[in-house]
């Protein structure tokens, strides 16, 4: 049988005129998918246009394997009513949960490195389910805090400065961001960005903040980088004066892995208890 054209017909229930020798593969893949939506609809309501009437009686094949795609995907689909039940998906989920809840506790120990606290005379401020934790002291008249986060997953890149050995270049060391504020009797503060590694305290930034520094146009500092080296060695010596050394940087990375590791108990334990309701 010759292939017989399709009416030219425009109706505004039908506004798609299919011509099988006008479209590329991919657009008849298109409009095969369409018209079979369409056919589908038809086939519910009784009513079926002239376009589709066509398409189904010449390429009949086509439209049976479009349908039958369309079927399989529909139900292939991982979440349908028919497959999942809410009691069924909350009862094994409280179950991995309260099994993992159980195996982070049992396996959980005190870093033996924690039990003394920060070194003197910091003391330690935390709050359960929150991340951030502070350390202060007090240096003759001034005010110190040291702040740092428990989940920071940000990798800040160390200096190459130093030199690595050739069998621990592939090491990976995880660092850590965190400020340090300097506060006079006067309110005036000097604010440290520095980063630790646990093995090195790199500065990346000095802010003088008093009167006015919430303005955004206030000037707070120069680039750290632009600074003379003599500046930069100062500044550390600084620091290391008011107890900001490695000592206070390895507790603060010790402290951090520990302080997460709580947390994600914590989160675990009040999960379990949400799903207990």
């Amino acid at each position: 049988l010759n292939e017989r054209k399709p009416p030219q017909v425009r109706l505004p229930s039908d506004p798609v005129v299919l011509s099988t020798k006008s479209f590329s593969a991919m657009s008849r893949q298109r409009a095969l998918v369409s018209l079979a939506s369409r056919l589908s609809r038809a086939s519910v309501h009784g009513v079926i246009s002239p376009s589709a009437l066509y398409l189904r009686a010449v390429q009949p094949t086509a439209v049976a394997g479009v349908l039958s795609a369309r079927n399989h995907i529909a139900t292939a689909r991982g979440f349908t009513a028919s497959s999942l039940r809410s009691d069924v998906s909350e009862k094994e989920l409280a179950s991995v949960v309260t099994s993992e809840c159980e195996s982070e506790k049992a396996s959980y120990e005190n870093p033996e490195e924690l039990k003394d606290g920060p070194p003197k005379p910091f003391k330690l401020v935390e709050n359960d389910s929150n991340c951030e934790m502070v350390l202060t002291r007090e240096f003759e008249s001034e005010k110190i805090s040291v702040t740092f986060v428990a989940n920071d997953e940000e990798q800040h890149e160390m200096s190459e400065d130093a030199e690595v050995p050739e069998d621990e270049e592939e090491e990976f060391k995880q660092t850590m961001f965190f400020t340090v504020d300097i506060t006079k009797p006067s309110g005036t503060s000097l604010s440290f960005d520095c980063v630790t590694d646990g093995t090195d305290i790199e500065i990346r930034g000095v802010n003088l903040l008093g009167e006015g520094a919430d303005d955004t146009a206030s000037y707070l500092g120069p680039d750290y980088e632009f600074l003379d080296e003599k500046m930069h060695e100062k500044l550390e010596q600084y620091l290391e004066a008011r107890g900001v050394d490695l000592q206070l940087a390895v507790y603060m990375m010790d402290l951090s892995q520990d302080k997460e590791q709580r947390e994600y108990m914590g989160w675990l334990g009040n999960l379990q208890k949400f799903l207990k309701e």
